[in-house]
């Protein structure tokens, strides 16, 4: 798939997506980062974003080290238009975007108070 390609998610997929990055956040983020430890992240994120119709790759940076990357690159199975349109109908990511936007709004009030200081 072109690097620039626009990947079309269903509503539940990203809900989805984010139980997956918080479960493997959780499970890894104080881990030490080892080749065995990142290639198990990798493993894992790559086996359950595949459970739900993803194809992902892990990446990270070791100079410095920085957290691991995960990156939605194509779809195993075909986005289906009409699926989209029932989840949206029934609000599948409601609260997903809910909390983003609580987020973006967090970062906000960060950056006026780093830019006041």
């Amino acid at each position: 798939m072109d690097a620039d390609a626009r990947i079309d998610l269903h509503d539940s997929e990203i809900e989805q997506a984010g139980t997956i990055l918080s479960r493997l956040q959780q499970k890894y983020a104080h881990r030490q980062a080892t080749f065995t430890t990142l290639t198990s992240l990798k493993n894992e994120a790559e086996e359950e974003f595949r459970k739900i119709g993803l194809e992902v790759v892990v990446d990270w940076s070791h100079e410095p080290p920085a957290n691991p990357q995960i990156t939605v690159i194509d779809r195993i199975t075909p986005f289906d238009p009409e699926r989209q349109n029932r989840e949206a109908e029934q609000g599948f990511a409601d609260e997903f975007w809910k909390q983003q936007r609580k987020l973006e709004e967090q970062r906000h009030k960060e950056r006026k108070q780093q830019k006041d200081k």
